[in-house]
């Protein structure tokens, strides 16, 4: 993704800074590699490290992930049109989250 190393650098180590299960070691060389100079090793190195790392929920997630989708489900968003006003780039992005949101809805489309 060209020109956005700057956000995936930023926002992996705002991941990195606050998980509490990785040793200050890890953390630091982890850190230190998070500049653009050393981006492709750093991408490299977070994703061999994340290999290692357990993605199954605890009973204690699951269920404060379930009590949050209830909570949404409570609160949905309010429905919007897409403007027609779009610029030329985003149109490809716009419908294919339009199609994706109608499909969840199974309809054929959002229009009215």
């Amino acid at each position: 993704m060209p020109g956005m190393e700057d956000e995936i650098i930023f926002h992996l180590r705002g991941v990195i800074k606050e998980d509490k299960n990785i040793s200050d070691g890890k953390r630091d060389e982890l850190l230190q590699l998070g500049k653009k100079e050393t981006f492709a090793e750093f991408l490299g190195q977070v994703y061999l490290y994340s290999l290692t790392r357990n993605n199954v929920l605890s009973p204690e997630e699951k269920e404060r992930i379930g009590r949050e989708l209830e909570e949404y489900k409570r609160h949905p968003l309010e429905a919007s049109e897409v403007p027609d006003s779009i610029i030329l780039e985003e149109r490809a992005y716009t419908a294919a989250l339009a199609q994706a949101y109608a499909q969840a809805e199974k309809q054929d489309s959002l229009s009215a």
